[in-house]
């Protein structure tokens, strides 16, 4: 056979190789992950971060299913979720006793208004929990508070209650800084009379602070391990576990994010899991 015809038979062969599948997993060089690999790391965290796009259904589902995983393996953790501000405890607390259904807590937390985002994308989570006896605990700071600081200039420190205050609040690192302004640039057009970018700054860190501490402050008190559902900004390395790290550097982190293909996933995470854009 000539060269030609065995450029011809491997390059058939590359390109019919099988690429990854919706749902796969998969590690930073984009290579298959078994789940059990995935299950070994997670029994060694305390905190266990999945990403998402808000919008994304197969986002969710795989957060589904990881949590349904985790509860096989007999793991049982809390599930934390940025979608809750923490003055949603006594909601939380009759849902974990098993006095609200599922189905009845997108208005028994006001889900529209606070979230915005279509319940239906989060209900099999509240089911996931329901079923596996998971309790759910809140991360985010209320929306008054995120609104009172990036739209009046109001300090952290002079939020009241304590409870629901982020002091203090970890500052980003220069590098995250940097992803912030390009952030802040590509959304300007879009915020209308919002914050600047100090305050819009500010308030990222008030959100991946205040999830940090909850996820932390709910794993020590219920002494199991806690999976935080939140944006994959959020999810990134510089985000929650840039504060996880600071609060509590003893405290082991796994962060799993979704990749959507386009190129190798990179390091801003421990795995991925496969879910292409717009599905």
């Amino acid at each position: 056979m000539s060269f030609a015809a065995c450029l011809l038979v491997f390059s058939f062969s590359v390109a019919a190789a099988p690429g990854p599948k919706q749902g796969d997993l998969v590690d930073a060089a984009g290579k298959s992950v078994a789940w059990e690999t995935l299950l070994e790391h997670a029994r060694e965290a305390s905190i266990i971060l999945i990403g998402e796009s808000h919008t994304s259904t197969c986002d969710h589902r795989m957060q589904r299913r990881i949590i349904d995983a985790l509860a096989a393996d007999g793991l049982a953790p809390a599930i934390g979720m940025e979608m809750i501000p923490v003055d949603q405890g006594l909601v939380l607390k009759l849902f974990n006793d098993g006095r609200i259904k599922p189905a009845a807590m997108d208005r028994a937390l006001n889900w529209q208004e606070n979230w915005g985002f279509p319940f239906s994308l989060y209900q099999p989570l509240f089911e996931a929990a329901r079923r596996h006896e998971l309790p759910v605990v809140a991360l985010n700071v209320p929306q008054m508070a995120a609104f009172l600081v990036s739209h009046h200039d109001i300090d952290p420190e002079d939020l009241h209650p304590r409870a629901i205050t982020v002091v203090p609040t970890i500052p980003p690192s220069p590098l995250q800084m940097k992803e912030l302004q390009e952030e802040f640039k590509a959304h300007r057009g879009k915020l209308g009379d919002k914050p600047d970018l100090e305050h819009f700054a500010l308030v990222q860190s008030m959100w991946d602070t205040k999830m940090a501490m909850e996820a932390i402050r709910a794993a020590r008190t219920l002494g199991r391990p806690v999976v935080i559902i939140a944006g994959m900004g959020h999810v990134e390395s510089l985000g929650i576990p840039y504060r996880l790290q600071v609060l509590a550097p003893d405290m082991p982190v796994l962060a799993v994010q979704p990749w959507r293909g386009r190129e190798k996933p990179g390091s801003d995470a421990d795995a991925y899991f496969y879910c292409p854009a717009g599905k």
